[in-house]
């Protein structure tokens, strides 16, 4: 599920089909002048779409603990290379992103929250860097999809069991990188709510060739 957030007055869009609908999102959001932060940007997909769409109207930045990361994103962006504080900051929280306050008019968080060991933190500073009026871009995996709930008939935790690495919770070698957290709607609503006012809340798609023809009914 993909969520669009404008602060203090939010719009939220969600789809399985994450990037392209964080476009679409991000697009809609984004006018020329606008500061723009991907977290954790991945492939630098959104990034690139924005820059080819605004060119260099637009300031961009991304955080990531990878730089090959950071190198998918376009040339022009402020490439910021640290790490958000996931399971081995647990002593510390999370770490202070070196920006200051009020810095940013869209922040993009596209399959990142559910790897954040302490999201609350995470969340005040992600307020504390946002514009007043700016717009937050966030996406996660919802584990209340009805694949999930029928995944559990079954015996199992989820419809795609190797989709994160959950296992920190039943082994010993687990990935300290891989999903710490589950969302469903109401729990990302309740996560969100002390910084967020969410105006609109709508159902994710669910994209598997194999089950086209259940799409309609797991999403």
């Amino acid at each position: 599920m993909l969520a669009t957030i404008k602060n203090k007055c939010k719009e939220w869009i969600l789809s399985g089909n994450h990037n392209a609908v964080g476009k679409q999102a991000c697009l809609k959001c984004i006018k020329p002048g606008d500061s723009i932060l991907d977290i954790g940007p991945g492939q630098g997909e959104i990034l690139n779409a924005i820059y080819s769409q605004f060119g260099n109207s637009v300031k961009l930045s991304a955080i990531d603990r990878h730089q090959f990361v950071l190198e998918n994103c376009p040339t022009n962006t402020e490439l910021i290379k640290m790490d958000l504080g996931i399971l081995g900051d647990y002593q510390d929280g999370i770490n202070q992103m070196p920006v200051p306050d009020h810095s940013f008019d869209v922040i993009i968080l596209t399959e990142v929250i559910e790897h954040i060991t302490f999201p609350q933190l995470f969340l005040a500073e992600i307020s504390r860097i946002i514009n007043p009026d700016g717009y937050f871009i966030v996406s996660t995996p919802n584990i209340h999809c009805l694949g999930n709930r029928l995944a559990v008939l079954f015996g199992m935790d989820k419809v795609f069991p190797r989709v994160g690495q959950e296992g920190f919770l039943t082994k010993l070698d687990f990935d300290a990188y891989g999903h710490v957290a589950h969302y469903s709607k109401a729990s990302l609503k309740q996560m969100i709510g002390p910084w967020f006012e969410i105006e609109f809340f709508t159902g994710a798609g669910f994209k598997v060739p194999a089950l086209r023809y259940m799409q309609p009914v797991l999403a």
